[in-house]
């Protein structure tokens, strides 16, 4: 089970203009397109999100301590 970053929590998740919600990062990790394992303290989790124009979701945890650092729409993955 994942936990939430405050800087999740406090600056992406309140922003509606960011179209970050809670079960579209949770479905990220339920089942991810791509995992790219970056070093040991950072794991990025890609998927399509079709109901925002298919754009892809990058979600990035810490896999030691199973907290979700941070999460955007990657306007760079093709």
């Amino acid at each position: 089970m994942f936990s939430y970053s405050k800087h999740l929590l406090l600056d992406k998740l309140e922003r509606p203009e960011l179209n970050l919600t809670r079960e579209r990062i949770e479905n990220v990790l339920d089942d991810p397109e791509n995992i790219i394992e970056k070093n040991e303290t950072e794991r990025h989790y890609l998927k399509r999100i079709p109901d925002f124009d298919s754009r892809w979701l990058r979600v990035i945890v810490n896999p030691q301590t199973e907290i979700i650092i941070t999460a955007f729409f990657d306007r760079g993955v093709q």
